[in-house]
């Protein structure tokens, strides 16, 4: 079932004629991905929804952890093994920083791996690609990241929109399928 949902999502995303606008499409190691992913995360004002394979860039976990002091909800889906490798590395690691700032944090809790490498800002713009949020993966591996957003101005109910509803629905399923919560589903407004 959970392989369906995702060539659901995946079809509800390909099929919003129109709406997709590719703002920017950058590769490492030529490009610093860290600069660009700070950049864009700082223009959030309402909401960021993360979906993050490997998560250890205690810089990007400051800039989310700075959001949510401002009064931005941000929410962070994590793969389980990532985040038990992380949890053994370090006592101060990323997911530390986003619980103390009380941002909330789902970790999947099966076995299948949660491999996305996404996020969602105010429902306006989807940052998509193979980079994750290490350092490493920012700045010295060949990866990609690509922004896109869609025209608000259109009043059409944009695919960044429908990605940020994707983010949700993961999150909800995690919540109905009691994959381990780090904190309480929905605590923050």
């Amino acid at each position: 079932m959970g392989k369906a949902v995702y060539v659901l999502l995946g079809l509800m995303l390909a099929t919003v004629p129109g709406t997709a606008q590719t703002l920017e499409h950058l590769y490492s190691p030529g490009t610093n991905l860290e600069r660009s992913e700070l950049a864009q995360l700082d223009t959030a004002t309402r909401s960021v929804d993360v979906a993050m394979y490997s998560f250890t860039d205690r810089e990007l976990a400051e800039e989310l952890a700075a959001l949510a002091h401002k009064g931005v909800k941000v929410r962070v889906y994590r793969d389980r093994e990532q985040y038990q490798q992380e949890g053994q590395r370090d006592a101060q690691n990323t997911t530390a920083i986003l619980l103390a700032a009380g941002i909330e944090v789902r970790v999947k809790g099966a076995r299948d791996l949660m491999h996305l490498k996404s996020y969602a800002i105010d429902g306006r713009l989807l940052r998509t690609g193979s980079a994750n949020w290490s350092p490493t993966g920012l700045k010295r591996q060949d990866n990609d990241v690509q922004y896109e957003s869609s025209p608000e101005t259109r009043g059409i109910r944009g695919c960044y929109e429908v990605a940020s509803l994707m983010i949700l629905a993961v999150m909800r399923m995690a919540k109905a399928m009691k994959w381990m919560p780090l904190s309480v589903f929905g605590s923050r407004s």
